[in-house]
Order: C-alpha cells, then sequence, then structure tokens
C-alpha cells in the first residue's frame, strides 16, 4: 500500500494534467516527473516487482531502450548533439507514466475517481465552451481572437490556447475519455446520448478548423463503437488511454 499523502498528492496532480496542458508543456513535464519519482520512492522494493511486470510497461520500454541505445551509438561514433542523447532516454518518462497512472486508478476509491472526473470533466467543458464564444465573437473570454495563418482565407481557432493551433488536437485527443466521464458521472447509459455528444464533439473539433485532429477523433470514436459489445470500459483502460494522449501530445 502507498503512503496516504504520497497517494493525494498523486491525485490531485493527475486531475491538473489537462488543465496545465493549457498553459504549455512545461508544467505537465514537471507533474509527470513528479508523479514518476513519487511512484518510484512508494514502490520501490523487490516485493512488489510484480507491478513492473506488465506488458505494455515491458513493450514501451524495449522499444525507447532500442531508440536510446541507437541514439547513444550514433552520438559515439559521430559525435552528434548531445540534446538528442538526452531527448532519447527522456522516452523512458512515458512508460513509466503509464505504469504510475495505473498504479493509481487501481488504488482510486469511488470518490477519488470521482475527484479525477469532474476535474477533467471542468477542464474539457471550459476549452469547449470558451472555443465556441471564440467561433460566434471571433475572439475568446481571455481576448485571444481566431488565429489567421498566412493569408486572410486562412481561419483556425485557438480558444485559450492563443497563437497556438493546438485546440483540436487537445480536444481529439481528450474527447473520448471526456465522453466516458460524463457517461460515469451522470449515469447517462443511452447509446442516443453517446452518439449525440459524439457528434457534438466533432462538430466543435470541425470549426476549429484542423483537419487531421477531426479524423483521429472519428477514427477513434469508431474504434469505441466497435470494440464497446466486446469490452469493459475500466478505470484501466481509461488510464491507459490518458497515457497514450499525454504521450502524442508531447512526442
Amino acid at each position: 500500500m502507498s503512503i496516504p499523502i504520497d497517494k493525494k498528492i498523486l491525485i490531485y496532480f493527475f486531475c491538473l494534467i489537462p488543465f496545465f496542458l493549457i498553459f504549455g508543456p512545461l508544467l505537465p513535464e514537471l507533474i509527470i516527473l513528479l508523479i514518476n519519482t513519487i511512484f518510484l520512492i512508494s514502490n520501490f522494493s523487490l516485493k512488489k516487482l510484480k507491478l513492473y511486470i506488465d506488458k505494455i510497461f515491458l513493450s514501451f520500454s524495449c522499444l525507447f531502450a532500442y531508440i536510446f541505445i541507437n541514439t547513444l551509438f550514433q552520438y559515439l561514433s559521430e559525435n552528434s548533439n548531445e540534446l538528442l542523447l538526452f531527448k532519447s532516454f527522456a522516452l523512458f518518462r512515458f512508460p513509466l507514466f503509464y505504469l504510475s497512472s495505473k498504479w493509481l486508478f487501481q488504488n482510486l476509491n469511488k470518490e477519488e475517481i470521482k475527484v479525477f472526473f469532474y476535474i477533467f470533466v471542468c477542464t474539457i467543458s471550459f476549452v469547449i465552451v470558451d472555443i465556441i464564444f471564440q467561433y460566434f465573437f471571433g475572439f475568446d473570454i481571455f481576448g485571444f481572437e481566431a488565429f489567421v495563418p498566412g493569408t486572410p482565407t486562412a481561419y483556425r481557432l485557438t480558444g485559450p490556447f492563443g497563437d497556438e493551433l493546438i485546440a483540436g488536437s487537445y480536444l481529439s485527443r481528450f474527447g473520448i475519455i471526456y465522453l466516458f466521464a460524463l457517461m460515469c458521472l451522470f449515469k447517462l447509459n443511452k447509446s442516443l446520448i453517446e452518439i449525440l455528444i459524439l457528434i457534438f464533439l466533432a462538430t466543435v473539433i470541425f470549426i476549429i478548423g484542423e483537419r487531421a485532429a477531426f479524423l483521429l477523433f472519428v477514427f477513434a470514436s469508431l474504434l469505441l463503437y466497435l470494440e464497446k459489445k466486446k469490452i469493459k470500459v475500466s478505470c484501466h483502460l481509461c488510464c491507459f488511454i490518458y497515457y497514450i494522449n499525454c504521450c502524442c501530445d508531447k512526442l
């Protein structure tokens, strides 16, 4: 079992990752580092070795180890950029973050899961409302105007992200978990409601103007529909999707 104070710290920091992503990658990176550190400190013993025997964790670790070894040989033979070597080594934080997230969710009680979902839903809902506000008025709640890159005809909604064109990718990556959180919090079990929420999210991503993000969300929605009758959506699955989203946002 983990130390209670460690668990509480992890819960709140984990919940705040989507919120801090609005302000850039620095704070989420620091949070991931903190979560990984607390996880290692709390589970660094031979008795808890089974935690590290996970197919997904080992698969990603082997992949990133291969990338790091290749980069290391390239650095030694060609004296390449040290920053590239550091970045390849830093990739190990992602499989470790998956493992710490899985460990965290498996030890959450119902009230703690609700806290996570409420913070998550409020954060994503705020981004959606801000984007819709910008769509109708030409500027968002903070005064950021719709971004026009290059030509007068190019029009992109950015919401609270300012001049960064990541609003679509942000919603496409977190949209499915947003749906899952809504269904759990408000006990919405009807398929029609699920479809309406998915259509609404797809519409918001579409008006943002990011075609790649829109196609990604549609593809993820189709996978969810195809797999719905075969698997149960658990906290573990939600945790894994969350991990993948965070990885995609930074790689």
